[in-house]
């Protein structure tokens, strides 16, 4: 071999180490789109199926029939701007890719140089930070609607406390308006200068004044619980008349008699009586 041939030699098994060591995949294409160098790192992602030279690079690269509409070889072709930082996805996995030309004296381009730079995992981490702020997003305006309801409800919880309070106070005020009048009849019910006591429509006595009591010359506690006709002599005819009385109160709501009533310490006396019916 002679000195030149060894040079020859050398020189590209430098160059080929160097085109090798770069981390990127590397691939030199002709104006044909032909494949006409590709370093190891484009090897083991593009040339799993094997030998990958002189084929063409939308086929290898793309894996399309033709190139693809911003094909930054075909953009050069046309004598137009290649796109920058193009990405494309290919093998399951995203590339950027930048096109540079290799000219002659005349600066026409000759051969094209495509470096691929290997950005999955940044497109990758891009999806995933995009899924979660489209789930932040959900979250967000489910706590927004939620948090309105909770405002709602604060509104109508607040809204009732005060109906709440202001019938307290309402009652308040009625209970103490009933305390009042309570007292007030109460004082008139004891002073009053004739005998008066309450029952219900069973005859069973709930109250009776002073006056009625000193009448009938027994205490509270002793007619409490007891019935009217209790107040009526013993004879059969008093007890009847007594019980008419009651069945008229029930069915008129009033009714006036005189009868003779039975004093505790056996002894009558007669009384003009006069019942009415009053709700509470």
């Amino acid at each position: 071999m002679g000195g030149n041939q060894h040079n020859l030699l050398l020189d590209r098994n430098i160059w080929q180490a160097v085109f090798d060591s770069v981390e990127d995949v590397a691939i030199i294409l002709t104006k044909d789109f032909d494949i006409e160098a590709i370093n190891r790192k484009g090897q083991e992602i593009f040339g799993t199926g094997g030998n990958v030279l002189h084929k063409k690079c939308f086929q290898v690269i793309c894996q399309k029939g033709s190139p693809t509409e911003n094909c930054p070889l075909a953009c050069h072709l046309k004598n137009t701007e290649p796109l920058e930082n193009q990405v494309i996805q290919t093998n399951g996995r995203f590339f950027k890719v930048n096109t540079t030309a290799i000219r002659d004296e005349g600066g026409n381009p000759q051969k094209f140089v495509d470096i691929l730079h290997d950005i999955t995992e940044h497109v990758m981490a891009e999806k995933h930070l995009k899924l979660q702020n489209e789930e932040y997003a959900a979250l967000n305006e489910e706590y927004l609607a939620t948090n309105e309801e909770l405002k709602e409800r604060n509104e109508e919880y607040a809204a009732l406390n005060e109906e709440y309070y202001s019938t307290i106070e309402e009652l308040r005020e009625k209970n103490e308006t009933i305390t009042e009048q309570e007292e007030r009849f109460r004082g008139l019910f004891n002073q009053s200068a004739i005998g008066v006591f309450v029952h219900d429509l069973d005859g069973n006595i709930l109250e009776m004044n002073k006056k009625c009591l000193d009448l009938f010359g027994i205490r509270i506690d002793q007619v409490k619980k007891s019935n009217i006709l209790s107040l009526h002599p013993e004879r059969a005819s008093e007890k009847a008349k007594g019980r008419e009385a009651l069945h008229l109160l029930k069915e008129k709501g009033k009714v006036c008699l005189v009868a003779p009533l039975l004093r505790n310490n056996g002894t009558e006396f007669v009384a003009e009586i006069a019942s009415n019916v009053f709700y509470f």
